[in-house]
């Protein structure tokens, strides 16, 4: 996908399947064997490059999420053990036990 539009991957022949389409009483030939292989390619490599992106933003976003998630749980647990009066030495035992 990368050496698209830069010339040093070109179909050089024309190959040996065409199609012959009949417009308007014309007949235009379209050789198709190298032209379709790298439209094909192109497709193909955009769409792959489109789902590993996708792939690494999902993977970040999960991963930020998962870090929030607990963020949020260590200050719920926090905030319950001040609220029952838990002495100070017990609640920094229980957060560190959980980091």
């Amino acid at each position: 996908m990368i050496t698209l539009g830069y010339g040093d991957i070109v179909p050089t022949t024309t190959g040996e399947t065409f199609l012959l389409l009949n417009f308007s009483k014309k007949y235009y030939c379209f050789f198709l064997e190298e032209r379709m292989y790298v439209i094909c390619m192109a497709f193909v490599s955009c769409g792959l490059f489109a789902y590993s992106l996708n792939t690494i933003g999902e993977t970040m976003r999960e991963k930020r999420k998962n870090k929030e998630d607990f963020k949020n749980k260590m200050l719920n647990i926090a905030t319950f053990m001040k609220k029952r009066a838990i002495n100070r030495e017990l609640r920094e035992k229980v957060l560190r036990h959980f980091h």
